[in-house]
């Protein structure tokens, strides 16, 4: 059993801490719960289907059931929607229905509908540079980025979002917000100055896509810039 005590800041992340951490994590960090608003929740029809027992080859080729799957991989939660019925529904690890989750890249999520209704709403363009919005971004290797392709993550920037190496800059990044101690001291102390400390590029803006966590934070500032709105 995981000594809760003993989880911190340096290593909340490993196995089997995160089982913990992942549910707890406003006890480890400075956190922003995601509230909804005033309007009646929206109901889903619930049709359970014994997905759970669908066998597939997993990266190593070797069958397993999504269960097995589940369970293995130490999952707190799976759902699934189909055309718009709830068709699974399991939690695991103490979870359930009402517990608080950290979310990690699901937050790209969010943010990509928060750009959709302030584009429409014409409190921003997609289409223009977010040094329009910034002018930091001016001389930096986002000079020619738009929120477009912050959005579909096709920006020049160089970064490396290689999470078994220990020195990827996804990993500096993160310890400018407190989740990596042993970085912080190398590193700026904000997102934004660690986009600035950013100085190559591996492609032309728009060119191709490429996953980079750097690029929403991006966004996220530019939208606050834009707004003059905290986004929490």
């Amino acid at each position: 059993m995981t000594n809760v005590k003993s989880i911190n800041s340096n290593n909340w992340r490993k196995h089997p801490n995160n089982q913990w951490s992942f549910q707890n994590i406003e006890k480890l960090f400075s956190t922003q719960r995601i509230n909804k608003g005033d309007r009646k929740s929206s109901e889903f029809l619930i049709k359970n289907k014994p997905i759970d027992k669908i066998v597939f080859s997993n990266l190593e080729q070797k069958k397993q059931t999504i269960k097995e799957m589940l369970v293995n991989g130490y999952a707190d939660s799976f759902l699934v929607l189909q055309r718009g019925k709830i068709i699974y529904e399991e939690y695991f690890n103490g979870m359930n229905q009402s517990s608080l989750h950290l979310i990690n890249s699901i937050s790209k999520n969010f943010l990509g509908m928060l750009t959709g209704i302030l584009h429409e709403n014409k409190h921003i363009d997609v289409d223009k540079k977010v040094s329009e919005y910034l002018p930091e971004f001016s001389q930096s290797v986002f000079s020619e980025t738009t929120l477009r392709h912050a959005l579909d993550m096709t920006a020049a920037v160089k970064y490396d979002e290689t999470y078994d190496n220990p020195n990827a800059d996804f990993w500096h990044e993160t310890s400018t917000v407190g989740w990596n101690p042993s970085l912080e001291k190398e590193n700026p102390s904000n997102l934004l100055d660690f986009a600035l400390c950013l100085k190559e590029k591996e492609q032309l803006d728009g060119d191709s896509y490429h996953y980079r966590t750097i690029l929403t934070n991006i966004i996220a500032i530019t939208i606050e810039a834009a707004t003059e709105k905290k986004n929490v």
